[in-house]
């Protein structure tokens, strides 16, 4: 049950924070501050900033007085917020996919070294004996 509840908290702050993301990108097309959003909203500045970093559940009268500030409908925001959960879904899809094969691959290469390890033995440890060399007569070696 405690999962099931992890996993709702996670989907609401998805949400939250696409329709974040919308209402910021249609702020930024609408070339208003958020200082000028919220008095077209008759709304508090930081609603605006709390709203579009996901931090904040706004009320659905908060959501219709911005969106008509924007001059856009509710609905419009809300389908595009659903449209930027399934691309971010989708990406996270291939980037779980791209660490399962990545995953896959680094344990083919531990395992084809651990063979390769096991088919020429056990290295010695120590230090390594010296070539052997020969000394011209009269040349000094140290």
């Amino acid at each position: 049950m405690k999962r099931l509840e992890s996993f709702l908290h996670l989907a609401r702050m998805n949400f939250l924070a696409a329709i974040g993301s919308v209402l910021r990108a249609a702020r930024l097309e609408a070339r208003l501050s958020q200082e000028g959003l919220a008095h077209k909203a008759g709304i508090y500045r930081n609603t605006i900033g709390l709203a579009e970093r996901g931090e904040m559940s706004i009320s659905l009268q908060t959501y219709a007085q911005i969106c008509e500030a924007l001059g856009l409908s509710a609905s419009q925001l809300l389908v595009k917020a659903e449209l930027l959960i399934e691309l971010e879904e989708a990406a996270g899809q291939a980037k779980a996919e791209r660490w399962v094969v990545t995953t896959r691959v680094a344990a083919r290469a531990v395992a084809a070294k651990k063979a390769a390890s096991e088919k020429t033995g056990p290295k010695t440890q120590g230090t390594v004996p010296p070539k052997n060399r020969k000394v011209k007569a009269g040349s000094s070696d140290r």
